[in-house]
């Protein structure tokens, strides 16, 4: 049993993290700075919404009430809205919303995606950092400006696809190791006491595992899909072939020293995986510490 790692307190590690972050408050910058806002953006129906007049106003729109509308100008572009319909109106043009606007404690809010139709905008949702990047097309156009905050972008970016694919493969890891666990603990013990009784568990086993196969290949597909990710790959796919590879020795010859050998390595690449696994948490946990660094250096 001491063998390998416990699962259980590995992910009660991994999960931590996570709940954290889901903790935090929705942020909004606009053209690189953060907005203040009375109303913080909300869920409704499954749509981030957002608050209408501070992010107009903060791209220089002019916004104004008539008749019981919103009306946001700028530039060649106007944008009129009454709470709680289902579309806009953009240069006369009727836009629908995913979800109708609505008014919370005197705020009204609109769907995120509707803001960049509305004005051209760039719009980034960062789940994993709770942040909202909304980028105007005239501050992409002052190069000095958006320089740095162009890194910063990318930077953050990167990092969404880095957390996605790392929390996708922590779930397949989960379902792979929910399969295999049992079968090592069956298995680990008989090859201990030298048991001459190992083949027909190890026959069974063999059974249980090819459900392990479409898993594992998905493993390997997300491992490579960043740099961060890639040191996972190599043990992975010897923890999975040298399971397969060692349990039909076992179930051909039983235990003897080669099997015993395939075993011992095959034990090792699990805890190389399920450390990696920890590690490459806590560099992605870095990596989001040097992006709000990157930031309040050389944006704010």
């Amino acid at each position: 049993m001491k063998r390998f790692i416990s699962l259980v307190a590995m992910l009660t590690f991994l999960l931590s993290f996570s709940s954290a972050a889901m903790a935090e408050p929705i942020k909004v910058m606009v053209d690189s700075q953060y907005l203040s806002s009375t109303s913080s953006p909300t869920y409704i129906n499954g749509r981030l919404m957002v608050p209408m007049r501070s992010i107009f106003e903060a791209l220089n729109a002019k916004v104004t009430w008539y008749n019981g509308a919103v009306i946001a100008s700028l530039g060649s572009t106007e944008v009129q809205l009454k709470p709680n319909e289902n579309y806009a109106k953009v240069n006369g043009q009727k836009v629908i919303m995913a979800v109708p606007s609505t008014v919370i404690n005197g705020v009204t809010l609109v769907p995120l995606r509707f803001v960049g139709e509305a004005m051209g905008a760039d719009v980034d949702w960062l789940n994993n950092l709770q942040t909202v990047l909304i980028t105007s097309k005239q501050f992409k156009e002052d190069k000095v400006r958006y320089k740095n905050y162009a890194e910063f972008r990318s930077m953050a970016t990167a990092y969404e696809t880095t957390k996605d694919k790392f929390t996708s493969l922590k779930e397949k890891y989960t379902q792979f190791a929910a399969i295999f666990d049992p079968v090592i603990k069956e298995i680990d013990p008989l090859i201990a006491s030298k048991s001459i009784s190992v083949k027909t568990p190890a026959t069974t086993a063999l059974g249980k595992l090819k459900n392990l196969e479409g898993l594992s290949s998905e493993i390997q597909s997300l491992s490579t899909s960043t740099n961060t990710l890639a040191p996972l790959k190599r043990p992975m796919n010897d923890l999975s072939t040298g399971l397969n590879g060692t349990l039909n020795q076992l179930a051909k010859d039983g235990v003897n020293s080669t099997t015993e050998s395939g075993w011992t390595y095959m034990l090792e690449q699990k805890k190389k995986t399920e450390d990696l696994l920890v590690g490459t948490e806590q560099t992605i946990v870095g990596e989001r510490a040097k992006i709000l660094d990157y930031y309040s250096k050389y944006v704010k």
